[in-house]
């Protein structure tokens, strides 16, 4: 059951990543002159392509990877390019849309909140929210 809530979050954060590096692009906010964006848009990319059995072989190659991390640990370096293309491809200039697009967010984090407070399940390590990876 772990292992399938684990692959839950990495597809919810890898679509939230390329989705919201997909809408920076299309509404043109990724500055041609600077090139600070491409590293960090291509570590979704090469974190998917580790968390693929098509990696295995590189996993294969480079025995001592495996003592750095587990694949699915590669997603905390999957948080900053998730928050600043999400937040990037949401973030509107308008003031009335401003103040929809943070209520909408504030709505998901908080619904987020209740129902991770609501569940039966939880440990003591998690009730307050807060859980070491």
């Amino acid at each position: 059951m772990e292992l399938l809530r684990v692959s839950l979050i990495a597809v919810a954060m890898l679509s939230a990543a390329l989705v919201g590096l997909f809408f920076t692009w299309r509404r043109g906010r990724l500055p041609a002159s600077q090139s600070w964006w491409i590293p960090l848009a291509l570590i979704p990319f090469a974190i998917l392509f580790l968390q693929l059995p098509i990696s295995l072989s590189m996993w294969n190659l480079l025995p001592k990877l495996l003592f750095l991390q587990f694949p699915w640990r590669w997603l905390v370096a999957l948080g900053a390019p998730t928050g600043i293309f999400l937040a990037s491809a949401v973030w509107v200039t308008h003031g009335w849309r401003r103040v929809a697009v943070v209520a909408a967010c504030t709505v998901v984090f908080l619904a987020h909140r209740r129902q991770q407070g609501n569940s039966s399940s939880r440990s003591a390590t998690t009730r307050t929210g807060w859980q070491a990876c």
